[in-house]
């Protein structure tokens, strides 16, 4: 039959229990004899494990993740020499486009022709402005 104790092994080899509880697991285990092996097999296994040599994965993977932030800060720099690039570009080309004086007159030209067809080209009266004009000739 299992000891009802026998969770708080692990909690207990880990100082995880509270201090009345500690104390008080230490002289259950001098009576029980299935806690006592879980205990001596917690810590035959903790005693290995700490005795293992550190993995040697650590160091490739601190590499790695070096190489990874190396590659995003120079795709950063070259995106931002790129916008750069179109920056300066499209402000070159606005500055030649308000430079030459074709393109201006161009402009004025065809604002002159837009307003002239508009000032030109008066509405044709519809059927209320004939309505309109026929009462008060009458009323004359």
């Amino acid at each position: 039959m299992d000891c009802p104790q026998l969770p708080k092994v692990s909690a207990y080899h880990d100082r995880a229990l509270p201090e009345h509880e500690q104390s008080s697991f230490a002289q259950h285990c001098e009576s029980c004899a299935q806690c006592r092996l879980e205990l001596a097999r917690l810590e035959r296994l903790s005693a290995f494990l700490s005795s293992a040599p550190l993995d040697d994965r650590r160091p490739r993977m601190a590499f790695s993740a070096q190489l990874q932030q190396k590659r995003m800060l120079q795709f950063a720099q070259f995106f931002t020499a790129a916008a750069a690039i179109v920056f300066l570009g499209c402000g070159i080309a606005l500055l030649r486009m308000s430079n030459d004086s074709s393109t201006t007159t161009q402009a004025r030209s065809w604002e002159r022709l837009a307003i002239t067809q508009q000032i030109d080209a008066a509405p044709a009266p519809d059927e209320e402005d004939i309505l309109v004009q026929a009462l008060f000739r009458e009323d004359r």
